[in-house]
């Protein structure tokens, strides 16, 4: 069954009268996963439908609900093993973890059952995610893969929450902001070979003390490696789970 099982997102009524005109030779002539995709949205077309996922911002927002500004390019691979890259485009909600997917060239959008996906690739070609699924954590969230090895893998969850604008004046003097803003934290794992997921704060001290057992060589990392050209953060968290990785 597959994607068979995708929620229905949108699909516009005009677009599914030019698709309906030509489902008996291009549609045909595509990939059987684009088939399948088209015949969830018949069965569904009569059922509720929210807008289209727009990933335009209000003019003066910070930051944004989704990876990209637009519609990428990716790979997803379901709980089957089955992959779905060509002929579709993909975006990624971070607040409400769910995956999007839209045929190339028309406005068929679906909103993708997220129990159902095992792992998301997406990239623009300047910014590129891997996104999975981890057992030893929350099921209802995806996680971008930072480094992998035979000892430690290292995860991060980026926590994107709504602010919306709260500026006041009362003509004397003023606060708060005049613009909505969605605010990123991001949370790392460190995610052991037996399975256990350790969350670990940016911090030397929380750093040092989950490698605890590997002292020497964490301090030996640190002291060779921190510079003012390769700063404590995100990139030399990742360099150094590799060097503790055979």
């Amino acid at each position: 069954m597959y994607f068979m099982k995708i929620n229905f997102i949108v699909f516009a009524s005009l677009m599914l009268t030019a698709l309906s005109a030509r489902s008996q030779n291009s549609l045909q002539s595509n990939s059987t996963e684009l088939q399948k995709f088209y015949e969830a949205a018949q069965s569904s077309f009569n059922s509720a439908m929210p807008s289209m996922p727009s990933f335009e911002r209000k003019v003066g927002t910070v930051g944004s609900a989704y990876l990209f500004e637009n519609w990428v390019p990716g790979t997803v691979i379901d709980n089957e093993g089955t992959k779905f890259s060509d002929g579709y485009l993909f975006n990624f909600n971070k607040q409400s973890q769910n995956l999007y997917i839209r045929l190339r060239d028309t406005t068929a959008a679906f909103l993708v059952n997220k129990y159902l996906v095992r792992s998301i690739y997406l990239s623009d070609g300047n910014n590129s995610y891997l996104l999975e699924r981890i057992p030893s954590l929350d099921s209802n969230f995806f996680y971008t893969s930072l480094a992998k090895g035979n000892k430690y893998s290292l995860y991060s969850f980026t926590k994107t929450k709504f602010i919306p604008s709260d500026y006041y004046t009362n003509g004397v003097s003023s606060s708060g902001n005049m613009y909505d803003e969605f605010k990123d934290e991001t949370i790392y794992y460190i995610i052991s070979t037996d399975g256990t997921a350790k969350q670990i704060p940016l911090k030397k001290k929380a750093v040092k003390a989950a490698f605890e057992g590997e002292k020497d060589k964490v301090e030996e990392f640190f002291k060779n490696n921190e510079t003012a050209n390769n700063p404590f953060g995100e990139n030399f968290l990742k360099s150094l789970v590799e060097y503790l990785n055979p």
